[in-house]
This record gives structure tokens, sequence and C-alpha cells, in this order.
């Protein structure tokens, strides 16, 4: 990944009724086995019937919950659980959850984690922990190029929820 990602994404957005449960279904099939590399247990929930579709561009949304699953790996505590759900939402959206049970993020830090280049975790004494600060960047880039919303939820001790909001295909 590298910064003219985030131009060259932006550019080339090809919404289109998008199968979760088929792309839950490639996420796991990418990040189980790593997750298990890790001491992690990872596991995609099913998507229920009424959150089977939404507005979206494969590939960045897919990249986008890789990169969300892998932090939520990265990030989380010795036979920690990352999991990758779906429930609907107000007006018409579908939210996509990463709930991790990591070491979480403190209330100060929130506001710097879509800001590329800012490791947060570069102020702690983790250097087995490798990164750019850029994975989130992207993250927030491609949803919002999607005409969709990713947010933040976070306990320090306790873990992360990563929500994205997408439209509902119907």
């Amino acid at each position: 990944m590298d910064i003219s990602s985030l131009d060259h994404h932006k550019k080339k957005v090809n919404l289109e009724a998008l199968d979760l449960e088929n792309l839950f279904s490639e996420v796991a099939k990418t990040m189980t086995d790593k997750a298990r590399d890790h001491g992690i247990h990872f596991t995609a929930e099913d998507v229920p019937d009424n959150c089977m579709s939404v507005w979206a561009d494969k590939e960045h949304l897919k990249q986008s919950l890789i990169k969300l699953v892998y932090n939520g790996i990265k990030y989380n505590t010795p036979e920690g659980t990352v999991k990758l759900t779906a429930e609907s939402g107000t007006n018409n959206l579908i939210r996509i959850n990463v709930t991790d049970t990591g070491i979480g993020i403190p209330d100060s830090k929130i506001d710097r984690l879509f800001s590329p280049f800012d490791r947060l975790d570069a102020e702690r004494e983790t250097p087995d922990i490798q990164g750019t600060g850029l994975g989130l960047t992207l993250a927030h880039k491609l949803i919002t190029s999607m005409k969709g919303s990713i947010s933040v939820s976070s306990k320090p001790g306790q873990g992360t929820r990563f929500t994205i909001e997408l439209t509902r295909a119907s």
C-alpha cells in the first residue's frame, strides 16, 4: 500500500449490488489462517437475511475489511477474538462491524486514527508491531469513496469496534 493508492482508488469506484455473504466468506478464507498463526480466533458470522446486499465496490470493501480484520489481529491479546458481523441500520443502511478483544484505543487518540502516517502504537513500547500508518487512512478513503462511512468505538483493555455503514441494495 502506498499513499498514491489513495487517489488511484478514489477515481475507480464501481458500485454494484454486492452479496455480503460471499464477501464475508472471501475475507474469512484470507484471514482465518493469519489469525490462527497469531493465536487469535477469527469468525465471519452468517449475514442476516435482511442484510444480504449493499451498494459497494467489491475490491474496495474487501480491501477495507481485510485491513480492519488484520488490525484486529495485530493489536489483540493472546487468545483474543476478532468478529466480522453485519446488521441492519437505520435509513436503509447496513452496518458491517469488525470487533476485537484487543488492547483498545484511548479516547484521546481516536481522532487521529484515520490520519496518514500516524501510528498510535509508535509511542508505546511495541517494536514488534509493524506498519506504516496508512492502512486505516486508505480504508477510510475507500469507504467514503463508496458513499459510506466508517466509525470506531473502543475501550482500552477491552477492545475496538469499527463500523462501516453502506446503503442496502434491494
